[in-house]
């Protein structure tokens, strides 16, 4: 178990780590170096001792989807593109991929077009009005 003031200080290092990366990636992903983290933070021999534990309480944060270390200690952040203020869209992306709303919308007008006959020929089957 980590001391409280321990992990005060962990968590003081992975909110740095998700504001950075939420407030600067274009993209979704970003990768912190150890030697990015202030000392005034955590002491980079505590940073390095303790990563895995970092990891672990970033991994608690809504915004991050993955979060990978490697041997050097550099975190590398995967984060849903809905915490990314800036992601940029491609115009290719946003040609090819429709909302949820659009995609749903026709689904609708598929619908509406093919149960429409149906029901009239139905009706006219059975002898009904319109």
């Amino acid at each position: 178990m980590i001391a409280n003031d321990l992990r005060e200080t962990l968590e003081k290092a992975a909110a740095l780590i998700i504001e950075t990366s939420v407030r600067e990636t274009l993209s979704g992903n970003w990768i912190t170096y150890a030697d990015e983290i202030p000392s005034e933070i955590i002491s980079p021999e505590l940073y390095k001792k303790h990563i895995n534990d970092v990891v672990e309480i970033m991994n608690e944060h809504d915004a991050v989807a993955d979060v990978t270390v490697s041997t050097d200690s550099t975190v590398d952040i995967c984060l849903y593109l809905a915490y990314c203020p800036n992601y940029e869209h491609s115009e290719d992306e946003q040609d090819t991929k429709p909302t949820l709303v659009e995609r749903l919308e026709e689904g609708k007008r598929k619908a509406a077009q093919h149960e429409k006959p149906e029901i009239i020929n139905n009706n006219r089957k059975q002898g009904l009005r319109e």
